[in-house]
């Protein structure tokens, strides 16, 4: 086991402490996926929009059906992923495809207590070259439940800063509520993003 964990991972802990929805099911149906060309292909991350400069040196290819992450060491990380549409947004659903790979580096982004794999959800938009995937915004989907707009289940654990929350809502129940949010600008969160540039072969 690694004693070291790599700067993709430091990005994901950094990430689910921050607010990222960990869910048991798919945030779609089996029937919503679509094929989505514009994504596919190799990108790296930069640090923003406005930025030429890489964060670092691991390279993203997106594929039907993953998402490799090769690292600067050449280790790979594997998400299992899925592309739909609601309305006129496009999101990715993912995932950890090895899930012995993530629970050895502990990438606690995908992964729930360390034990359990979780679906994540994100917000794609690609633009010159550069996407942005944003992620869904989890004080935005607790706040709509505590004001009774919602009956999303979840469980709670932890405390304090390290309080996070498991979502135990089928993916039926997502579906619709994205369905109802997807055109409020506050529904996916621009403080918890990737930045990323295509690489041209």
């Amino acid at each position: 086991m690694r004693l070291l964990i790599n700067f993709s991972v430091l990005i994901f802990v950094s990430i689910v402490l921050s607010g990222c929805i960990q869910s048991l099911h798919p945030f779609l149906t089996d029937d919503m996926d679509i094929l989505f060309d514009e994504v596919y292909g190799d990108w790296m991350l930069i640090k923003d929009e406005d930025s030429e400069d890489f964060a670092n040196m691991n390279r993203w290819t997106f594929k039907f059906g993953t998402i490799n992450i090769l690292e600067e060491d050449n280790s790979e990380l594997i998400l299992d992923a899925k592309y739909f549409k609601i309305k006129n947004s496009i999101l990715v659903d993912f995932t950890p495809y090895d899930f012995d790979n993530f629970l050895e580096k502990k990438a606690s982004i995908y992964l729930i207590s360390g034990l359990i794999s979780s679906h994540s959800l994100g917000k794609i938009e690609i633009k010159d070259n550069i996407m942005t995937v944003r992620l869904l915004n989890r004080q935005y989907v607790i706040d709509e439940i505590e004001n009774g707009n919602y009956n999303l289940k979840f469980v709670e654990y932890g405390s304090g800063m390290a309080k996070s929350y498991i979502f135990v809502s089928e993916s039926e129940e997502w579906v619709d509520f994205l369905n109802k949010n997807i055109n409020d600008d506050s529904l996916f969160d621009d403080r918890n993003k990737f930045v990323f540039k295509k690489i041209m072969s």
